[in-house]
């Protein structure tokens, strides 16, 4: 019998990724990186590989990579700022490899002007690379029920039970939408060069034209806190297939 395929570590894992932006670019999903029942989806839709994005992607990475790799599962999530026609986009997903080739493909894209997000954004914090010291970590079980936490405050408002850091900041699609009122050193790194300003009218309008509330330099908690995600009713079904223990994630 042939020696069975080796695990695919976190670099091999990471190494997928850009086999796969190399072969969007190319627009030719080829014949040797998918599986023969490789599943694809894009913004839940199933497709077939080589529709969709496939025909449209023209640049790859633009500054903004993130990379979350789980050899224990076989799977490695992703977050990209890219272009698509000279469009910037937001293409987030997750591939999961078996035998050293891709057998799920899951994705979403977030284009400009008609979803919300900053389409400039440079670099990614340094903490999503650091990799913790063993004291430091916690089993993966522990991680997944943390971020289960932060669903439940987001759709139960249940904020208490969230365990914020003090210097907890989020960025989402690119916007900087919560920090501290001193913005910690790995947010500006990003490009958050200082916490998101007071503005009289608020962020916008929320759903059925409600005002949002300006509470971006509050802090996660205090963000939550505020009600302003009170539309916000279901976070349904969830599937936590992506944890590092080694970075926290």
């Amino acid at each position: 019998l042939p020696p069975a395929a080796a695990n695919c570590d976190h670099d091999c894992l990471v190494g997928f990724v850009d086999k796969y932006l190399a072969a969007l670019l190319r627009h030719d999903p080829g014949k040797d990186l998918f599986t023969a029942d490789a599943r694809f989806t894009e913004n839940t839709q199933p497709l077939q590989l080589g529709d969709a994005l496939w025909r449209t992607a023209s640049a790859g990475p633009q500054g903004y990579k993130l990379v979350i790799a789980d050899a224990d599962t076989g799977s490695v999530g992703f977050y990209i700022l890219m272009q698509e026609n000279g469009n910037p986009i937001w293409l987030s997903g997750r591939l999961k490899v078996v035998e050293q080739k891709i057998s799920e493909l899951e994705t979403a894209v977030v284009r400009k002007g008609i979803g919300f997000g900053k389409f400039d954004r440079t670099a990614i914090s340094p903490l999503w690379n650091e990799v913790l010291k063993p004291e430091e970590r916690r089993p993966r079980e522990e991680l997944i029920a943390i971020a289960n936490k932060y669903f439940d405050a987001l759709d139960h408002h249940l904020t208490d039970s969230v365990p914020f850091d003090d210097n907890c900041f989020r960025v989402e699609n690119g916007v900087l939408t919560a920090s501290p009122p001193v913005v910690p050193a790995a947010a500006l790194a990003m490009g958050g060069e200082a916490p998101p300003a007071s503005r009289s009218g608020g962020l916008g309008t929320g759903p059925k034209g409600r005002k949002l509330p300006d509470v971006g330099h509050i802090g996660c908690r205090g963000n939550i806190n505020s009600n302003m995600w009170q539309y916000i009713t279901q976070i349904q079904p969830r599937r936590c297939e992506t944890v590092d223990v080694e970075r926290g994630i």
